[in-house]
């Protein structure tokens, strides 16, 4: 299972481990690292949006 906490400086983010954007919550990290297992090389507007900076 994919870990996805990662601590950023001052910032308490969860990362995609696919695709590497961060997250405020965990499960917006579990929709994208889903999206992103199934149509590599893509992104979905309505996850990515929610984004808060790539790694």
């Amino acid at each position: 299972m994919p870990s996805y906490w990662e601590r950023m400086p001052a910032k308490n983010l969860f990362a995609c481990p696919e695709c590497g954007l961060f997250y405020p919550v965990e499960a917006l990290a579990k929709k994208c690292a889903a999206w992103c297992r199934v149509h590599p090389g893509t992104c979905d507007p309505g996850i990515i949006g929610q984004a808060v900076k790539k790694r």
